[in-house]
């Protein structure tokens, strides 16, 4: 423990709610508590804290607002500060609404090496993720992005095409580009294709359509059920694995032939009991859930956004279909 370097991972998403960032830091966490002494500074959510050996989690308690299924973790300055200073390297994985950023402008401020990992177009995901007041949330989120990924020292990408959006608006930062991958050792067809469905409690003989992932607007799930509606088939059912804004998560409940499971640790069952895979996205960097799925042999259809354009080849290995 006294020869490694002290690793301060900043992160405004983690488990026990899971989407794209705890999925990421869930799979890299043990590989570097190996070589780093790592201490998690994330928003203490509802539910059991994570535990990792080896690894130290300060937990920050949650704003008393919600912006849709989120509640920001509040801002201990002085805390992050502690941290960061403690720290011979800062990795971020947010920059907003608070922990991220506040690691990031630490860093910076007390010339510790800082390294930020892209998980999202910020932009983008903001505008799509708010009901009213787009264009302004917008404004605001460029502002943002360009004032922390600029006092960093590192970003790393998951996409050149990712890079390129945030070099347009004005980040300058050395970059390098990593591209996200799939276990596939673990990520493996299923034997059976009808006891895979017996075991998450569907019929054999039903036809599975599905979706992982957090249930956000920026995900377009209300266009999924339109074309899941349309098909008017009671041979298929639409089973979403995930959990997020509450409107969304009733909409889903009271539909007819769909299965909704919400969130879930593991996540491998349910993609072995799928026959089709659906992401209507309106904004992604690399979709780690459209891969996993084409790992365990799912046909996969898709909004042409982010990295998808790259690793998807339309009528071949999927098929793309306009986002909204």
């Amino acid at each position: 423990m006294k020869n490694k370097k002290k690793l301060l991972i900043a992160t405004d998403s983690f488990l026990p709610r899971w989407d794209g960032i705890a999925r990421f830091l869930f799979e890299t966490i043990p590989s570097l508590a190996e070589k780093y002494e790592v201490t998690v500074v994330a928003p203490a959510f509802r539910g059991r804290a994570p535990s990792f050996p080896g690894v130290s989690i300060v937990r920050i308690p949650s704003m008393k607002v919600s912006f849709g299924d989120y509640s920001p973790p509040k801002a201990r300055s002085k805390k992050i500060r502690s941290l960061v200073n403690w720290s011979d390297l800062v990795f971020a994985q947010s920059i907003v609404p608070t922990l991220g950023g506040l690691a990031i402008y630490y860093g910076h401020k007390l010339g510790k090496p800082v390294v930020k990992f892209t998980h999202s177009i910020d932009w983008k995901l903001v505008s799509e993720a708010v009901k009213r007041g787009k264009k302004p949330s917008e404004k605001i989120a460029k502002s943002l992005t360009r004032f922390y990924n600029n006092r960093c020292d590192l970003i790393i990408y998951p996409s050149e095409n990712a890079a390129r959006e945030f070099r347009k608006i004005g980040v300058t930062t050395y970059y390098k580009v990593v591209s996200l991958g799939v276990d596939t050792d673990k990520f493996r067809p299923a034997k059976s294709k009808s006891e895979a469905k017996k075991k998450i409690g569907i019929k054999p003989g039903k036809t599975v359509v599905g979706f992982c992932g957090r249930i956000g607007r920026e995900k377009d799930i209300p266009t999924l059920l339109r074309a899941f509606r349309s098909l008017q088939r009671q041979d298929t059912e639409l089973l979403i694995v995930g959990q997020g804004v509450h409107e969304l998560e009733k909409l889903l409940i009271k539909q007819k032939n769909v299965v909704f499971r919400g969130s879930q640790n593991n996540v491998l069952p349910f993609f072995r009991a799928m026959d089709i895979y659906v992401l209507p996205s309106l904004t992604e960097t690399s979709s780690l859930s459209t891969m996993e799925a084409m790992s365990c042999g799912i046909p996969v259809i898709c909004t042409p956004v982010g990295k998808m354009k790259d690793y998807i080849k339309d009528m071949k290995n999927g098929m793309f279909f306009p986002a909204k």
